[in-house]
């Protein structure tokens, strides 16, 4: 998700520089541009790599059922006894 935002962000930089290059501004800031826009190229293909993705805490339910089912299997009986043993 946060990719797709950051590659956007650097498609509208790179714009941004062709813009100011058309229109004869200072070569500052068109290197700005290129520079933020390369940026968040890099940004977005670190999110990509395993293990450097921002993980979503873990909810309570969620943990319950993931311990439920290591202690008691995936079948309706163990489910059941489970549930009224809670």
């Amino acid at each position: 998700m946060w990719s797709i935002v950051l590659m956007g962000l650097a498609g509208l930089l790179v714009g941004g520089a062709l813009s100011f290059r058309q229109q004869k501004k200072p070569l500052w800031t068109q290197i700005a541009f290129y520079v933020l826009a390369g940026m968040s190229l890099l940004a977005a293909y670190l999110l990509t790599l395993p293990g450097h993705s921002p993980q979503r805490p873990e909810s309570p339910a969620a943990r319950c059922l993931t311990e439920t089912t290591a202690l008691h299997g995936n079948n309706s009986a163990s489910w059941k006894s489970a549930l009224h043993e809670n």
